[in-house]
């Protein structure tokens, strides 16, 4: 009875979703899309960083931007342009990270709305495994037989409270872990966190790299056949793994269930669950006007950058699809062009509302034609402030980079539900220019709606990091 009830409700909740009509070829739309329009720029705001990877602010009118760093640093950027030298918060003892490339680290910031009155921000990090046979080395490194230890370390969502003397400074004494999980490696971490208008918060997990194995191997088109049940877990409603996760963290202890959150009470599935079938949603926005719908990254794991607009729970289709396309771990270079419409209850698959080739589709075993795009969405913002009139209302999104140290940033213009949305570069970054080059990390936002590029290394090493101002390039 009640996995009927829970087909009525998503077969009627779910239409409010964005979903590519029937019959769409998402490939010409694409190939359509990348036309001239009006292009960005960029200024620098804040340089000398080791590893940025957002920006954001706090809902207390005090005009801060804040810097989170993958090394357990968060860092104020005045409104004058000086990043403090003391840390807002300093966790960089607590943090699993090393300093070669690696998806751990802190990953994302979310002040409280009620900040301005209760002081409280939340974190998504990478710590310790909580208990016995922690599996990381003093190096950073995982051991040589990883397999032996599966679960390497702790996935954290915690709260903190800015200081009652110095609002400039956060005791990390103060921390109350809100919510931790294991995780089995450094990919697929996810990461991305956010309070929705509805006040509650909602956490990004990856669906964790099982199918790389604890070691992280990289090669998505040569897994081990032992490990492709990683591509299972996303829609998997047993597990947490590939999920986007709903809280009330005034609710309870440490956290309540919002009532409304779709399978409260059902057999077996996680209340926190919200929306499901994500690889790795890294980062999570949602439009400050408008309907103020979700946002989410995904970056590819074989050929399909995308990126999903959420107006309610429901499935978003990895690993039955990556993007639009149908996906088969074994035939990763020539995708299906069948597969389920329908996830584990049969609620419907939704698509994007952005889609793009990565440049793995040149590799010479590809057999899926076109050129590669970019290599990573890393998430966005519709943009809603004033400085650049003819962007308001598009959505602004980074992209890691179309080859070395040139990170790009891309406007999508909205199109109408079932269509993906016009999307063309509009920034890339100058490999040739020692200031002016770098990787793209995110994009961040301000309290008046201004966005900022973030760029950085390719591991979280150096002082390459770098925050820059999206500008109008008529300016």
């Amino acid at each position: 009875m009640r996995r009927a009830l829970l087909l009525v409700w998503l077969a009627g909740v779910l239409l409010a979703v964005d979903t590519p009509a029937a019959g769409a070829d998402p490939a010409a739309e694409r190939g359509a899309a990348m036309g001239d329009g009006p292009q960005l720029d960029v200024e620098l705001v804040a340089d000398g960083l080791v590893a940025p990877l957002g920006l954001t602010f706090a809902p207390d009118g005090r005009g801060r931007r804040f810097i989170v760093d993958q090394t357990g640093l968060v860092l104020i950027l005045t409104p004058d342009g000086r990043v403090l030298r003391r840390p807002f918060l300093d966790i960089a003892d607590r943090v699993v990270i090393q300093s070669a490339f690696d998806e751990r680290g802190l990953l994302d910031l979310a002040f409280h709305p009620e900040f301005a009155s209760n002081g409280k921000l939340y974190v998504q990090y990478s710590a310790q495994r909580a208990g016995e046979n922690i599996c990381v080395g003093e190096d950073g490194l995982v051991p040589e037989e990883p397999d032996a230890c599966p679960l390497q370390y702790t996935r954290r969502v915690s709260e903190f409270e800015v200081s009652s003397t110095d609002p400039d400074w956060v005791d990390p004494a103060s921390e109350r872990v809100v919510f931790e999980t294991q995780w089995p490696g450094r990919k697929h971490n996810g990461g991305g966190l956010a309070f929705g208008p509805d006040g509650m918060l909602y956490i990004g997990l990856g669906d964790a790299g099982f199918v790389h194995g604890p070691s992280g191997a990289d090669d998505p088109f040569n897994v081990d056949p032992d490990l492709l049940f990683g591509d299972l877990l996303a829609q998997d409603l047993t597990s947490l793994y590939g999920k986007v996760l709903r809280i009330d963290v005034d609710g309870g202890d440490p956290y309540g269930i919002p009532p409304d959150n779709p399978f409260v009470g059902a057999d077996g599935i996680p209340d926190e669950i919200f929306a499901w079938g994500f690889r790795n949603p890294f980062r999570i926005s949602f439009d400050r006007a408008g309907d103020r719908a979700m946002y989410v990254s995904a970056p590819a794991d074989t050929l399909f950058e995308a990126t999903y607009r959420v107006t309610g729970p429901g499935n978003f289709g990895w690993a039955s699809k990556e993007g639009t396309h149908c996906f088969d771990r074994t035939s990763a270079f020539a995708p299906p062009e069948t597969c389920a419409s329908v996830g584990p209850l049969g609620e419907p698959i939704h698509d994007p509302i952005i889609e793009y080739l990565n440049f793995a589709v040149e590799d010479p075993r590809s057999q899926f034609p076109g050129r590669g795009f970019g290599r990573a969405s890393l998430g966005g913002h519709i943009y809603r402030g004033e400085a650049i009139k003819w962007l308001r209302g598009r959505f602004v999104q980074g992209d890691f980079g179309l080859n070395l140290l040139d990170g790009q940033i891309l406007v999508a213009n909205p199109m109408p539900a079932g269509h993906l949305w016009k999307l063309r570069r509009a920034f890339v970054f100058d490999p040739s220019d020692p200031v002016k080059s770098g990787f793209m990390k995110s994009i961040g936002q301000d309290a008046a709606g201004e966005l900022y590029a973030i760029t950085g290394n390719f591991t979280p090493t150096g002082l390459e990091g770098r925050i820059w101002k999206i500008i109008d390039a008529s300016d």
